[in-house]
């Protein structure tokens, strides 16, 4: 994976959009080392070493907590779609018990209208019924009184022929109505035991409507408070995102002050090196030896491992900042475990962890020359070590920031990065 460090004459771009994945924030952070004016090499590489691994401990911390932060905004999100979900699921709820409370208070109203009317008719047809059973009770008790003779003195009595069947068409009609009269009453007594079967029937209706719109209605004030209580869910998930994306913006502040401060640390290295380069210079002359001759690009270093090129040395967009930054080495395939060697001759300067750059080796080859490795499984070699041109220095890994196996080798000129390929062969 590449490593970025920032131009000396950078060029600030549109910024791209990014997420709060704050481990890749600060993963993609230059692991550099800051340095202190101390009396020789080996003091300020200590020095080095320990500024290294205070902002190493300091980029735990953040990130650490720049990764608590990812995660509950992740889980946040989560919660909010699912009240959201449950909102609107409720929300269709809602609106069907709405529906059906609507439907039913139709019902109800339709069926006490129609109580009303059965119980009018009813009424209706029972004082029909007591005023016909009342007429028809009068004629049976006049009857009753008259008795049989009653008739048959009428008939002897009678003036003449006319007046004898005029006396006999009125018993036979009075004889009719009182048996329609009697068929009537008991049309009416059925009718009236229609209607009340009817109005019970309606009544037990109306009962079980009023029991099932009670049951809907307590559904309904349940379902209104799930839903408020989801939106308080929603409500305050959303208050706390708020928060934490306010904290995410306070850890990006401290992350690139945090960054500005290793690349302040980085140039310091260059100068460092560049100092020793001088001093050894001064000190051949000094001394009346040959200042060894820079190595210059073609002079070829052996290839550092068996593998490819994977990602090229030069300038691109910093995938979180937006600005032009450095990829200051090369990235070369290869598989886990495989030998790291060194490229030439030289003294190691730098061997274990460097943050970013996970376990790293640097090599001064003289000169000016520095070739640095990095991401490694497995260091071999310990600072001060004289090693030979191809000797195994260590094993590819995936330590530091990386995201899968490969060695990060870099050449650098007087402690300033170069393209290595022109010094490979």
């Amino acid at each position: 994976m590449p490593v970025f460090s920032r131009a000396r004459t950078k060029r600030r771009l549109p910024r791209p959009r990014t997420g709060v994945n704050f481990v890749l924030i600060l993963s993609l952070l230059i692991p550099a080392f800051a340095i202190q004016a101390t009396a020789g090499p080996r003091d300020r590489l200590r020095t080095i070493e320990e500024r290294r691994q205070e902002v190493d401990r300091r980029l735990e911390v953040l990130g650490a907590r720049s990764t608590g932060l990812s995660q509950r905004l992740n889980r946040l999100d989560e919660e909010r779609g699912y009240q959201e979900r449950v909102i609107a699921a409720l929300d269709v709820d809602l609106a069907g018990l709405n529906n059906r409370i609507d439907a039913l208070d139709a019902e109800l109203r339709a069926a006490q209208a129609r109580l009303v009317l059965l119980l009018s008719q009813l009424d209706d047809i029972s004082d029909e019924l007591a005023a016909r059973i009342d007429r028809f009770t009068d004629r049976a008790v006049a009857a009753y009184m008259a008795g049989p003779v009653g008739y048959v003195e009428g008939f002897l009595t009678s003036q003449s022929v006319t007046d004898l069947v005029d006396r006999y068409a009125y018993y036979e009609s009075a004889m009719n109505s009182d048996t329609e009269t009697l068929q009537e009453i008991e049309r009416l007594e059925e009718s009236t035991e229609v209607r009340r079967k009817l109005v019970a029937d309606k009544k037990e209706a109306i009962a079980a409507g009023k029991t099932r719109l009670e049951s809907d209605r307590a559904a309904l004030e349940s379902v209104r408070s799930q839903r408020a209580a989801a939106k308080a869910r929603l409500e305050s998930a959303m208050a706390e995102k708020r928060g934490l994306l306010d904290r995410v913006e306070g850890s990006r502040s401290r992350l690139r002050s945090l960054e500005d401060q290793l690349v302040e640390d980085s140039n310091q290295i260059e100068a460092l090196l560049a100092a020793r380069a001088a001093r050894r210079a001064e000190e051949a002359q000094t001394g009346g030896t040959t200042v060894a001759t820079p190595v210059v690009a073609g002079a070829r270093f052996l290839w550092p491992a068996a593998g490819a090129v994977v990602s090229p040395f030069g300038y691109r967009v910093h995938p979180i900042f937006g600005d032009l930054r450095l990829h200051a080495g090369v990235d070369i395939g290869g598989a886990y475990g495989a030998p790291v060697v060194a490229g030439d001759v030289g003294t190691v300067v730098f061997a274990g962890a460097m943050g970013g750059y996970g376990n790293a080796i640097v090599v001064d080859h003289g000169g000016g020359i520095a070739t640095t490795y990095n991401h490694l499984s497995a260091v071999g070699v310990v600072s001060g070590q004289e090693v030979a041109r191809g000797e195994m220095l260590g094993s590819i890994g995936c330590t530091g920031y990386c995201t899968g196996p490969h060695l990060h080798f870099e050449v650098r000129v007087n402690g300033a990065p170069v393209d290595p390929m022109p010094y490979l062969s």
